[in-house]
């Protein structure tokens, strides 16, 4: 079937100005930005403009990026954006975080699964069965994902764009536990973190990183941290420059490591004042600085801020204490994270990660690098059989919810 052309009268493109051009499409959906992307050249060239990309992600509100959970970390290659508009119930209430209720809990949240995306990766050795990704985390609209210990992908699921980072080597005796993904303010460069634990116990574990383009090879980080419990370590989280993670050093308490990707080098941050009363701890941002979301119960959510982060008086304080009773609670500043949904009568188990989009292109931010990419006619918007069904409001019932 021929594909229509869609046509611009050069008169109504002139009549309006670049700057309520360019108005226009931050109001647009993400979804109808790309649609406008494809429709005439005029559209294409401002969209894919530097001041356009720039000033849409500067104001680029946080998203859900969900996928169907089949398995331990292991998720689907096919995945929906949520973006604020499609969220139905919620109410602001603040413009630090969300308090988002229903009047009748059993109802849930009305969401709408609209803008479906697939992992933009089309090389046969790499795309594998559909439901071996792990997704490691989201930085400046890119996503890290990988596929078994060797097999790392950073890409932009909006630009159709992926980097496969080279393979790092494969150790005996030991394996891939935890991983990180992140960006470099001053040197503006991308880098990947991976930990290595041996099966013997005894050994301590090691780190190694991978700096797009720059190196052929992962390197092994020196001052590495040796005691850290990988059995109760959580994923990792990027902000301003730095990679977070938390996890539990006893039955009684827990750490938090942070990686500075400038000078390449770990620091734990004082102890949390949570104990094991708290589950579910994880390490989210309220504005620019660390903090922690922990449940000392099935109805509550515990917030505490990390205050002089880097200084000499970095200490935790306590930023709030919600009642979730009836209600979702969404922290909305930079960014957001949800966990675990599960969706009504279908009974899918979804994990969801915080995601901002992006118009940023690899090849801008990785100059040089091998980056692949596909026309986006070939599969904008391709419907292809997943454990979804497209234009469908669905229950969202949240088993998991966080805030960031």
């Amino acid at each position: 079937m021929r594909r229509k052309s869609c046509k611009i009268s050069k008169s109504s493109m002139v009549s309006l100005p670049d700057d309520v051009m360019t108005e226009i499409m931050f109001r647009l959906p993400i979804k109808s930005i790309i649609m406008c992307k494809c429709t005439c050249k005029a559209l294409r060239d401002l969209i894919s403009s530097n001041d356009f990309v720039n000033l849409h992600y500067a104001r680029a509100k946080p998203c859900i990026l969900l996928a169907n959970h089949v398995g331990y970390e292991y998720v689907s290659r096919f995945m929906y954006l949520i973006e604020p508009s499609n969220m139905n119930g919620m109410s602001c209430i603040s413009d630090d975080y969300c308090v988002c209720y229903v009047d009748d809990p059993s109802k849930g949240v009305n969401m709408k699964l609209d803008t479906k995306l697939e992992l933009p990766v089309y090389d046969d050795k790499i795309v594998g069965d559909n439901g071996d990704y792990v997704i490691v985390n989201a930085c400046n609209g890119f996503l890290c994902f990988h596929r078994g210990p060797q097999t790392y992908i950073v890409c932009n699921p909006f630009t159709n764009e992926y980097i496969k980072v080279p393979s790092p080597i494969n150790y005996d005796g030991w394996t891939d536990v935890s991983r990180g993904f992140g960006f470099c303010p001053k040197t503006k460069q991308y880098k990947v973190v991976r930990w290595l634990e041996s099966m013997d116990r005894k050994i301590p574990v090691i780190a190694e990183i991978h700096t797009l383009k720059v190196h052929k090879r992962w390197r092994t980080l020196v001052d590495t941290p040796h005691t850290i419990n990988f059995r109760s370590i959580e994923p990792p989280m990027y902000a301003n420059g730095f990679i977070f993670w938390v996890y539990r050093d006893s039955p009684r308490s827990y750490c938090v490591l942070s990686f500075d990707l400038e000078v390449e080098r770990f620091r734990s941050l004082p102890k949390p004042p949570i104990d094991s009363r708290y589950t579910e701890i994880r390490m989210e941002m309220i504005g620019d600085r660390p903090s922690l979301c922990a449940r000392p119960s099935q109805f509550k959510i515990d917030i505490w801020i990390i205050d002089d982060f880097g200084g000499v008086s970095e200490h935790w304080s306590k930023y709030a204490s919600i009642d979730i009773i009836n209600k979702i609670i969404i922290y909305e500043s930079k960014r957001q994270k949800w966990r675990s949904f599960k969706i009504y009568q279908n009974k899918l188990e979804v994990k969801t990660t915080v995601y901002t989009p992006s118009f940023f292109s690899l090849k801008d931010a990785v100059p040089g690098a091998n980056v692949k990419s596909i026309d986006w006619f070939r599969i904008a918007w391709k419907e292809e059989v997943s454990s979804f069904q497209e234009e469908v409001q669905y229950q969202i019932f949240i088993s998991t919810l966080w805030c960031h």
